[in-house]
């Protein structure tokens, strides 16, 4: 209760921090649409970057707002940590921006998509008192006006955050896994949609592969034909430990305090 209604009474809308900060998204060429990795001019092609060429991805692109580096960080705290459920939807609403551009340039409709959003599982939603991929996860669909529909199920394991990076593709193995009616779901979406499976923060990327590749098992009963492409997106792409912060070194959003009032 206190989060819903002091939180949204005395913080600033997300446009207006983002204002003060001077932070936007990233644009589309900042990183690798196959990885979500940050790159240089000309690192990337269509095939991806050094990061990702030999290897297999369970989606077909890959869409971030920006780094997992304050301020973006910091929001993604905020929504997760303090059920700040207004902050969530206006994430989701500026994800659904830089979305529905890469839809557009890729020849595909935002409102022929469907949205599902990687599941929390309950004891987790239970602890934190929010779901905050699907707060996300719905607003995102709102922004682009297709449906939001929970297609993936969660078995409770370790958090990802307490587990090395080594090991968590060997946490989430499993874990995951369609809905029966999933295949149903995606019926609607046709040859000028894509499903668009939606997470906050992705690292070493084992639980997006997880929920893409469930997806993708969701759909076996559609003709191969007929699927769907899917599509992995996220709010933010945490750097391997010891990457440079490519963001200009006079950008406030590096230097500026993150207080608000």
């Amino acid at each position: 209760m206190v989060e819903r209604v002091w939180l949204d009474l005395v913080a600033p809308p997300l446009k207006d921090r983002m204002a003060h900060l001077e932070w936007a998204p990233n644009p589309p060429e900042a990183y690798c649409h196959r990885c979500a990795a940050t790159v240089g001019p000309y690192e990337a092609t269509a095939d991806g970057c050094p990061a990702c060429t030999a290897r297999r991805l369970p989606w077909e692109r890959i869409v971030r707002l920006g780094e997992y580096r304050p301020p973006l960080s910091t929001f993604v705290r905020e929504v997760k940590f303090t059920r700040w459920r207004r902050l969530g939807r206006d994430l989701g609403l500026l994800l659904a921006e830089s979305v529905a551009a890469d839809l557009t340039v890729a020849g595909l409709r935002p409102d022929r998509c469907l949205v599902i959003p990687v599941p929390t599982s309950f004891p987790r939603r239970l602890v934190r008192g929010i779901d905050h991929t699907w707060v996300l996860a719905v607003a995102l669909a709102r922004g682009l006006r297709c449906p939001c529909r929970r297609g993936l199920t969660r078995r409770h394991r370790p958090s990802q955050l307490d587990v090395p990076h080594s090991e968590r593709a060997a946490n989430v193995a499993g874990s995951i896994r369609p809905r029966r009616r999933l295949g149903r779901m995606a019926g609607g979406v046709g040859e000028r949609g894509a499903i668009l499976v939606v997470d906050d923060v992705t690292t070493t990327g084992a639980t997006m592969r997880a929920a893409c590749r469930a997806v993708a098992r969701g759909l076996r009963d559609i003709p191969k034909a007929d699927r769907p492409p899917i599509w992995a997106v996220v709010l933010a792409w945490t750097p391997p430990d010891g990457a440079p912060d490519r963001a200009p070194a006079s950008d406030p959003a590096t230097t500026a305090g993150l207080a608000w009032s």
